[in-house]
């Protein structure tokens, strides 16, 4: 005699029956969102070929005296057009070029102490902060405002900062005197 699969008089365990009404649900579920999924594509793409077969209405043209009445500003006092890309007045590139080691100093704390000629190169003596002193040559950077060694006298040195004020740079000559 073989068992049966089903026992009639057993019941079935009330999880079982929970498992499978889930498994039922989310059968239909994704069944569900399978066929959604798929009609609104189908939607989109009509609507796009409706979109496309639409004639196009042309666009009215500007009022004439609307240009009759537009306003030419002056450049008053020297003001920028805010509408225009702004213009880099700039020194000289200085991420391209190595930093000499008087720019970590500013000019009001370094002296010039002298000068000597090397190679027919005349170089200025500047003393550092730390006591250390370094040599310039005219092309040179000093300070920490851009300052550019300019001239090399016996006595003195010109540097030439460029100092930015208000967006502009603009130009200050520094004389450093020998010191005693």
């Amino acid at each position: 005699m073989s068992t049966p699969l089903f026992n009639a008089k057993k019941p079935c365990s009330r999880s079982y029956y929970v498992c499978i009404r889930r498994g039922m649900f989310s059968c239909v579920l994704m069944t569900v969102f399978c066929i959604v999924g798929c009609s609104s594509e189908r939607d989109i793409q009509t609507y796009i070929r409706e979109v496309k077969l639409r004639h196009p209405v042309p666009i009215k043209p500007l009022p004439k005296d609307l240009l009759k009445n537009s306003k030419v500003y002056p450049n008053v006092d020297g003001m920028r057009n805010p509408f225009k890309p702004v213009e880099h007045q700039s020194h000289r590139d200085s991420s391209r070029r190595n930093k000499h080691q008087l720019e970590s100093f500013p000019l009001d704390s370094l002296e010039f102490v002298g000068t000597i000629v090397l190679n027919q190169i005349k170089w200025a003596l500047i003393k550092m902060p730390s006591g250390i002193i370094a040599r310039a040559k005219t092309g040179d950077y000093l300070g920490t405002h851009h300052g550019e060694l300019s001239h090399i006298e016996t006595r003195s040195v010109e540097i030439v900062e460029r100092i930015k004020i208000s967006g502009n740079w603009e130009t200050k000559a520094v004389v450093l005197h020998l010191s005693s």
